[in-house]
């Protein structure tokens, strides 16, 4: 494709801003899906990815054209389907013959515990 040019580059603060603002509405949107994502790794890394690599398209050293953006989109999209498509398969395997959820025990004792034998947190204390 090519690079965003100096124009472009002075935007990057403002790309970043709504990166920012991206990675900090994420998790509000994964939880109205109820999907967890405890290290914000989703919004990091796929929304503010989806969203920089958009950025390649409409601020391009050539200048903005749909017809870029549409490339851009198409690629990403694409990119993040084969992703969702292999992730799917691997986890799919997995929960089929080891299982992917911790047992209620486990659950109760603490994963730091049972799967490293040694407590993380020891003054942490649950209500029961």
């Amino acid at each position: 494709m090519g690079f965003v040019d100096f124009a472009g580059s002075t935007v990057i603060h403002g790309i970043g801003g709504i990166a920012g603002v991206i990675s900090a509405a994420g998790p509000t949107l994964l939880e109205k899906f109820k999907l967890d994502d405890v290290v914000g790794a989703v919004s990091v890394h796929l929304f503010c990815g989806i969203w920089g690599t958009l950025c390649v398209a409409i601020f391009h050293e050539s200048g903005f054209s749909i017809a870029s953006l549409q490339v851009q989109a198409l690629r990403t999209f694409t990119i993040c389907g084969c992703a969702f498509i292999a992730a799917y398969i691997v986890f799919f395997i997995i929960n089929r013959t080891i299982g992917l959820r911790a047992t209620d025990e486990e659950q109760v004792l603490g994963l730091d515990f049972s799967e490293h034998a040694s407590n993380a947190y020891p003054n942490f204390q649950t209500k029961d």
